[in-house]
């Protein structure tokens, strides 16, 4: 773990867009979540594969690395981090990835998001639709920078057959998944989620439940994957 002090030094001297390309650039070298692996294993031969809250980029590119026959559909609302994650791409020769600058739920129109701050430097991972149902962890502080963004609904969109989704939008899942129903049921895609222990999570698993998934417990504590029965689906 590298100390708060450090990070701030390297931040103040390398300037915010270097140094989130430089900390891309370092998760990616140290290998991702055995969990995200195995997960994109699961998904066939050119599958379609959206990456909603693709953050900075490092799971976007991580995919197209490790799965390039995988086309890949990136969704990120923040314009900063939509950047970070093509700039990330660039440098890497990373190409085929489509970008959405958009926030996704169970709605269309505009959201508020805010980018937190932890340990006095912006939180780009943990940025976050502001709605009444978010629990703030302790550890966040919300005096960040708030912004209005668009907001979509994946049904919305008329995407072409989705074989795997990967979800990480900081305790907004479910609206992302209600705002997604059709396609879940006509395309059954296999769902990697992150889901902290709040009532979002058991909102999630009853709401996949009822479409015909069941789910396992990855190897952390937030990480779930959720796969479509055909004998309860």
């Amino acid at each position: 773990m590298i100390p708060h002090l450090i990070k701030r030094a390297v931040y103040r001297t390398l300037g915010s867009e270097n140094y989130f390309l430089a900390k891309a650039l370092y998760q990616l070298g140290r290998g991702y979540e055995n969990s995200y692996q195995n997960f994109l294993h699961l998904l066939p031969v050119g599958a379609r594969l959206l990456d909603i809250g693709a953050n900075i980029g490092v799971t976007t590119a991580y995919a197209r690395r490790k799965r390039p026959d995988l086309k890949v559909v990136a969704f990120e609302p923040l314009p900063f981090n939509l950047a970070a994650a093509k700039r990330l791409c660039s440098i890497l020769h990373i190409q085929n990835v489509d970008f959405h600058e958009v926030a996704l739920g169970d709605s269309t129109g505009i959201a508020e998001m805010i980018v937190p701050t932890l340990d006095q430097l912006p939180a780009p991972a943990q940025s976050h639709v502001v709605h009444d149902r978010f629990s703030y962890p302790s550890w966040l502080d919300e005096r960040g920078e708030r912004l209005r963004v668009p907001l979509a609904m994946i049904d919305s969109l008329e995407l072409p057959q989705v074989d795997g989704i990967k979800l990480d939008v900081e305790n907004f899942e479910w609206q992302v998944l209600r705002g997604a129903i059709h396609l879940l049921k006509r395309d059954h895609p296999v769902i990697y989620c992150e889901l902290w222990d709040t009532p979002n999570r058991r909102e999630v698993i009853g709401l996949l439940g009822d479409l015909g998934y069941s789910f396992e417990k990855l190897d952390t504590k937030e990480d779930f994957l959720f796969r479509w029965n055909p004998l309860t689906g």
